[in-house]
């Protein structure tokens, strides 16, 4: 009577624990990053007055090691621009490979981190629950977790959080963290404008939204874009603004509360700008030509 009643006892609880809660019952499942990774994004800008679909691969180039942590080198490229030319928007920027980010995976928090700057920042957190806190890329907006499930992507369940963010003229967009694939716009925070087309490891896809297969893309070819594009990073000091064509850039530097904290204008070659009057804090520098927008987040 007694192995009955324990019998009745487990199956009740299991029953609980999957009706109330279904995704804690589902084990994590870690993407596990490596060089046979990629990410394939699709998504919309206007370029003047055209509307522009683009195509940009995030491919995984190889393992490094950071301050004793392995992390992985992420590299990202444009591999389509049907409707509009590269050089007249700011996605002139992808066309030559630039390292995204180095991106590690902690199994144990459940979180991929990005190395920027020198620190490490939380880019998608896959243990996150119903109503707990969620920010966008821009630091700007908050909300909260809507809910949790499990969802089926290609014949494999995986634990799945939904979250909804204000868009472009305050249009909503939904936000997914997928475990084992990342999320619905990539490996990538909520960014508004983008969606992932596919993913795939060692071979195999494991997510797709068409209906056509996702081989790993090259990079858009195109002449004379190298020279008519520029470049900027940060080594934790400076940013580094390298202008090979001399364009007449603006960079202006905004904190995360929008404030102004540096504005100026750079037509030479190469420019260092020191950041050592900054408070130590979170930044973006957006640089700006004619045609060209470039955003750069470092954090000080």
């Amino acid at each position: 009577m007694k192995n009955i009643k324990f019998r009745v006892s487990i199956f009740v609880f299991l029953l609980l624990c999957c009706f109330q809660k279904i995704t804690y019952c589902q084990s994590y499942q870690s993407i596990g990053i490596d060089t046979s990774c990629y990410w394939i994004t699709e998504g919309m800008i206007t370029d003047g007055l055209q509307q522009c679909s683009y195509e940009y691969a995030l491919v995984v180039q190889k393992d490094t090691v950071i301050n004793g942590n392995l992390y992985q080198k992420c590299i990202q490229y444009l591999t389509s621009l049907p409707n509009c030319s590269p050089s007249s928007s700011y996605l002139a920027n992808y066309v030559t490979p630039v390292t995204y980010a180095y991106i590690r995976e902690d199994t144990i928090s459940k979180i991929i981190l990005s190395h920027i700057s020198g620190a490490d920042d939380t880019l998608i957190n896959f243990s996150l629950n119903a109503n707990d806190s969620l920010q966008d890329c821009s630091l700007t907006n908050k909300r909260v977790v809507d809910s949790v499930s499990v969802k089926n992507y290609i014949s494999i369940n995986r634990r799945t959080t939904y979250s909804s963010f204000p868009g472009y003229l305050g249009v909503q967009y939904s936000y997914e963290t997928i475990e084992g694939i990342g999320t619905n716009i990539g490996i990538s925070c909520p960014s508004w404008g983008v969606s992932l087309k596919c993913y795939s490891k060692n071979g195999v896809e494991l997510y797709n939204s068409t209906a056509n297969s996702c081989p790993k893309p090259s990079p858009l070819i195109l002449q004379n874009t190298v020279k008519e594009t520029f470049t900027a990073q940060y080594d934790g000091e400076k940013i580094i603004i390298t202008n090979p064509s001399l364009l007449n850039i603006k960079l202006e530097i905004f904190d995360i509360t929008g404030k102004n904290n540096y504005s100026s204008r750079i037509n030479q070659n190469s420019v260092f700008i020191k950041t050592d009057y900054l408070i130590a804090g979170t930044y973006i520098a957006i640089l700006t030509t004619n045609r060209d927008i470039l955003r750069l987040k470092f954090v000080r």
